[in-house]
């Protein structure tokens, strides 16, 4: 395992979200330190759930291929919004949308609590 490699693909990866260190550890178990360090290199127990914060294959994040039986294609929640529409969005705009549908979950189930 190249953890120089994973290092790299997990700094461009939380570039390409437009994620701090400290943002990328908030969506993880995995504190800020911790992220620094694996980006330089470091070795890491994370690697699962760094790639599902990342929003990529644990295959791709460990080995740099993208395993089609753990491709990231195979789900999509939604029936209106299509998918190749979602991936045609700069990495800024699907990381505001990502954003801004978690604040639109966690409103509906405060709604639905109180009701």
């Amino acid at each position: 395992m190249d953890l120089k490699a994973i290092g790299f693909r997990v700094k461009q990866r939380r570039k390409e979200l437009v994620l701090t260190q400290e943002e990328l550890a908030a969506r993880t178990s995995v504190s800020q330190a911790a992220i620094a360090k694996i980006e330089r290199g470091g070795a890491t127990r994370h690697t699962a759930e760094l790639a599902r914060a990342l929003g990529v294959s644990t295959s791709w994040l460990v080995y740099g291929v993208e395993d089609s039986s753990t491709s990231r294609d195979g789900y999509w929640p939604f029936k209106v919004a299509r998918l190749q529409d979602f991936e045609r969005l700069s990495p800024s705009k699907q990381n505001e949308l990502d954003m801004r549908l978690a604040d639109f979950i966690a409103g509906a189930s405060e709604t639905k609590r109180t009701a």
